[in-house]
């Protein structure tokens, strides 16, 4: 007894955003040096936002002043203190998962991973300390990461000399030249409806 051929499909061959083989969305060897020193230095925020996490704490002021080491903002006194456990185990927590996400992009050479790691890091200093100082390293790098990203896809290098940006400029330039003669070409060229003939036909009896 012959049994029905089985219908077989056929491999899907798109790739998401970061598992991409492009150039462009791949560490090159001193981006993922670095992203190693960036990614330990993420651990050790882990220890630091487990003991120093802060919060900040209002009070009213009494007659337009305010307690030493306070300050007075609004009419409110306002003055950062350490954080409650559970608040501080919160931020250690969030820390090291970004520091491990970090890590494992580093590992697979995913630039976007890793700038996306590095910018998340950043809003959670910023969050635990109360201070915009305490991330700007990773803020840093992961501006840096995704502007040798765009350098790559507009001049084909990540680190372009001024030749290479000059004549990046220059093939634009002539290709917005060329598009715009097109049109106007095109334009000279089209053919125009005629207009209906106002001749006056007499019916047929």
């Amino acid at each position: 007894m012959d049994t029905p051929s089985e219908k077989t499909t056929a491999p899907t061959t798109g790739r998401s955003f970061f598992r991409s083989n492009s150039p462009a969305l791949q560490l090159e060897p001193l981006e993922r040096k670095l992203g190693w020193f960036v990614s330990g230095l993420m651990l050790v925020m882990t220890v630091a936002a487990a003991l120093w996490t802060t919060s900040l704490k209002r009070v009213a002021a009494v007659h337009g002043h305010c307690a030493p080491g306070y300050t007075y903002i609004s009419k409110v006194c306002e003055k950062y203190v350490r954080a409650d456990q559970s608040t501080r185990i919160i931020s250690a927590t969030s820390v090291a998962v970004i520091a491990l996400v970090s890590l494992y992009f580093v590992y697979k050479k995913r630039r976007p991973g890793v700038i996306f790691a590095s910018l998340f890091m950043f809003l959670i200093m910023n969050w635990a300390t109360g201070s915009v100082y305490a991330g700007l390293v990773f803020l840093f790098f992961s501006g840096w990461l995704f502007l040798r990203r765009s350098n790559y896809r507009r001049y084909g290098t990540t680190s372009p000399t001024p030749e290479q940006r000059r004549a990046a400029r220059t093939k634009v330039a002539g290709s917005r030249s060329r598009g715009a003669a097109a049109a106007r070409s095109s334009d000279t060229t089209s053919t125009r409806t005629p207009a209906p003939s106002k001749r006056y036909t007499p019916p047929k009896k």
